[in-house]
């Protein structure tokens, strides 16, 4: 497991690391050290010049660095830029950056002081232990099993007997399963929602909600439903206000 911390305050960033070295210590029965490989950056110019798509498969962003220096919002739009899809979970002391986060494909938005509790439930839900990277769905279409990664899933659409999937890497896959049977599967994860007949989108891609449609990181639109406008919006506040509460 390779973490990347990046924080101006060097207290923060580390206590936020010991944190995350007492998480594995007692996920993993005493051996999660050993998983565990942390690098701490102190501001943006430094992690980007460290960075690249696959080095790290969790990044703990602060928003708010000193003058100068660029924020975890820029950092992540280019980290984004560059092709890496790792979780991304913004750090920050204030509560105006929720929605430029979610717009920016952040996993979590974790407020500071950031309790061990807080980060431990975030570090469970994304499942970044050993041996349980994923979130994953297993649905049957026709003699074969299709396996979901529900952290990769950025949207779905059906069309007559088939749907495709779209996930967070850019490819899209059709195939012949049931929409209700895939809504079914995915309605225990809250950040699946069914905005139209026949659409499903991932709550944590979508950045913003225009003419009519959910706008998600890569550009791409979702509709909503006729007449149904103000309450996706209203769930979509709902589901980032528990998210920054650590609800989801």
């Amino acid at each position: 497991m390779r973490c990347a911390i990046m924080d101006d305050d060097a207290r923060e960033r580390g206590e936020l690391e010991a944190r995350l070295r007492r998480f594995y210590r007692r996920e993993e029965g005493g051996e999660g050290e050993e998983f565990l490989h942390v690098e701490t950056f102190a501001g943006g110019h430094d992690f980007l010049a460290a960075h690249a798509p696959g080095r790290f498969d969790l990044m703990l962003l602060d928003c708010m660095l000193g003058p100068g220096r660029p924020d975890g919002i820029a950092v992540a739009r280019e980290v984004r830029a560059r092709g890496d899809r790792a979780p991304l979970v913004l750090v920050t002391s204030s509560r105006d950056f929720a929605v430029d986060g979610y717009g920016v494909g952040a996993a979590d938005y974790l407020l500071k002081p950031v309790s061990y509790e807080r980060l431990a439930a975030c570090l469970l839900r994304l499942g970044v232990r050993r041996g349980d990277q994923d979130q994953a769905v297993e649905l049957r279409c026709g003699t074969q099993t299709l396996r979901l990664d529900v952290r990769r899933l950025m949207r779905c659409e059906a069309r007559g007997h088939y749907v495709t999937l779209y996930d967070v890497g850019g490819d899209a896959r059709r195939v012949r399963v049931g929409f209700a049977e895939l809504q079914a599967a995915l309605v225990s994860y809250p950040q699946m929602y069914c905005c139209a007949r026949g659409q499903l989108v991932n709550l944590d891609y979508v950045r913003e909600l225009a003419g009519g449609d959910f706008v998600l990181t890569d550009g791409s639109r979702a509709p909503i439903r006729q007449r149904g406008v103000a309450q996706a919006k209203s769930d979509w506040a709902s589901y980032l206000f528990d998210r920054m509460r650590g609800d989801g």
